[in-house]
């Protein structure tokens, strides 16, 4: 696999962002508007990494020195990509709220009730853990439904509402990358996935396509160079956003808040 560069990563970012995404019936039929997500970080050059460290794609070092990510860092990256620099380089935890406390409960089968009857599963695996040795990469899905055409369905449980009726946007790339996980690890090509989003009773399809799922490839290598080099994107996200964000004390500490932030909304920051 070549190495992109952040700015690589950025601009396919910012044309799959552009794509809209399906929303199952019941959903209203409306279409993601990712506007909020298009402000994306660019990288800065960091003088301390050896040149040789440089000149070396992060796949070359995939067998090497690298550890395993986990999808977390791939949804966190969607949604801030210095998360990924805080909980990597500067090991910081995220400051939780009584909203994302809610969101860690545990997931019940009845929560995926209407994709059951919709796909008719013959077999749901239920909180699978998997691992990629290739991206060094690691996750537990929700959900994996097979269904009686033998095809492998992701879904996850999310405890937020929808984006407007569709899929959030740090939520599509995570799904890809629990999908990359079930296709190597199954040897199938997952082709859709589905989050169901409870506070407002929302189940969103998504469909994954290569472009998709090269897409955090991508991503993924480029968590690892952040985490190698230890350079700490700029700030360029919303200031709703980074009102709203769990990691925000130990990035911005002297930010005022209050009135000069947006009205944060009821459920605050990345979730998990």
């Amino acid at each position: 696999m070549p190495f992109y560069s952040h700015d690589d990563v950025l601009r396919v970012l910012r044309q799959i962002h552009e794509a809209p995404c399906e929303v199952s019936e019941g959903s209203e039929g409306q279409h993601t508007d990712l506007s909020a997500n298009a402000c994306f970080l660019q990288s800065e050059k960091n003088n301390r990494s050896a040149d040789g460290l440089r000149s070396r794609g992060v796949s070359d070092l995939m067998s090497e020195e690298l550890g395993y990510i986990k999808v977390v860092d791939v949804k966190h990256y969607g949604y801030c990509p210095r998360i990924v620099y805080i909980t990597h380089v500067l090991h910081c935890d995220e400051v939780v709220s009584e909203a994302m406390e809610m969101g860690l409960e545990r997931h019940e089968a009845s929560h995926i009730a209407p994709l059951i009857a919709r796909l008719k599963p013959v077999k749901i695996f239920r909180e699978l853990k998997l691992e990629s040795d290739r991206l060094r990469l690691s996750g537990v899905v929700d959900y994996l439904l097979i269904t009686g055409l033998d095809e492998y369905v992701v879904a996850e449980v999310k405890w937020s509402e929808s984006a407007r009726g569709g899929v959030k946007f740090d939520h599509k790339l995570q799904l890809a990358a629990y999908a990359l996980l079930v296709d190597e690890n199954f040897g199938r090509d997952v082709k859709r996935a589905f989050v169901y989003y409870r506070v407002d009773g929302k189940v969103v399809e998504v469909f994954l396509s290569e472009g998709l799922k090269r897409l955090v490839e991508r991503v993924v290598e480029d968590i690892h160079r952040i985490i190698l080099d230890e350079r700490a994107p700029p700030v360029r996200t919303t200031e709703a956003r980074c009102a709203n964000c769990g990691f925000r004390r130990y990035c911005r500490p002297g930010a005022p808040s209050g009135g000069v932030y947006k009205q944060a909304r009821s459920r605050r920051g990345p979730e998990r």
